[in-house]
């Protein structure tokens, strides 16, 4: 099997830090997803991002409720912070 990589840049014209709270911000994370993905928290999300946080939410994909979770293992503010799904 051939693997693929796929790479973009994207320029932003705001500050790091500025960036930085943005993505930090789960509350975002309905702003980033696509409208036909129907995207809804499952619970009230934090404020932001430190170690350990979980956030619940759901997508609807083909009509078919998915849901999902993440959780933050390392925030290193105002550079980076790492999720899994």
């Amino acid at each position: 099997m051939k693997v693929r990589v796929l790479e973009r840049t994207q320029t932003v014209a705001r500050s790091q830090d500025e960036m930085f709270r943005f993505f930090a911000d789960p509350r975002n994370l309905k702003r980033l997803t696509p409208p036909f993905l129907q995207f809804k928290f499952v619970s009230t999300p934090p404020k932001t991002v430190q170690p350990g946080t979980a956030i619940d939410y759901q997508i609807r994909l083909y009509g078919v409720p998915v849901h999902w979770r993440t959780r933050i293992e390392v925030v290193e503010a105002p550079n980076w912070f790492v999720d899994v799904q």
